[in-house]
């Protein structure tokens, strides 16, 4: 059980790594789309970047990439959860990696079933946090794609896809919801 929990963790903390260079380099390079689709339609040059509303979808999408923690912390601060996004954890800018407690873990299983939930919520928490917002990255690429001609995918597909993965990111305050209307009813 160790060996999945301490799996589940350096997981988390790959996708931690892998999403801020995603944001980095899918927000430029739509960054510069937008530019090359402003200069072409400036010029009078067809394409498809610069095919009806292309090159400020562009522009917003690569905003929304280039500033995806401020994007995915007013989501959860709109949907009242608490969870916060960030590109770096510590203060003097290094990233901690994530990491768990495997005494904590034994001594919650001498505490009863909810303890053990909990523990196992508190471990794979930042798992879900980043698998969730790795989650909502796609979620916006793709709703940016739709946009764009690129998929056939519908808006409310991406929209739910985008909630889904919101509560993903907060599925401790979720649990806390669960355990609380169990306990009260």
């Amino acid at each position: 059980m160790v060996g999945v929990l301490s799996f589940a963790s350096s997981l988390g903390n790959a996708i931690g790594w892998l999403l801020p260079t995603l944001c980095y380099i899918v927000g430029g390079s739509m960054m510069i789309s937008a530019i090359w689709g402003f200069y072409a339609r400036s010029t009078l040059q067809n394409g498809l970047v610069t095919k009806g509303f292309a090159p400020e979808i562009l522009f917003l999408s690569s905003g929304i990439f280039l500033c995806f923690p401020k994007f995915l912390n007013t989501l959860n601060a709109t949907l009242g959860f608490t969870a916060t996004a960030s590109l770096v954890q510590g203060q003097d800018g290094s990233v901690a990696p994530y990491s768990f407690d495997a005494a904590r873990f034994t001594q919650s299983v001498s505490q009863g079933p909810t303890a053990l939930i909990k523990t196992m919520i508190d471990v794979f928490d930042p798992y879900f946090i980043s698998y969730g917002a790795l989650i909502a990255f796609l979620m916006v690429k793709r709703e940016t794609d739709r946009a764009r001609g690129r998929n056939d995918s519908t808006s409310g597909v991406n929209m739910t896809g985008l909630a889904c993965s919101l509560i993903m990111m907060n599925v401790e305050k979720i649990s806390q919801f669960g355990t609380w209307a169990t306990h009260n009813h």
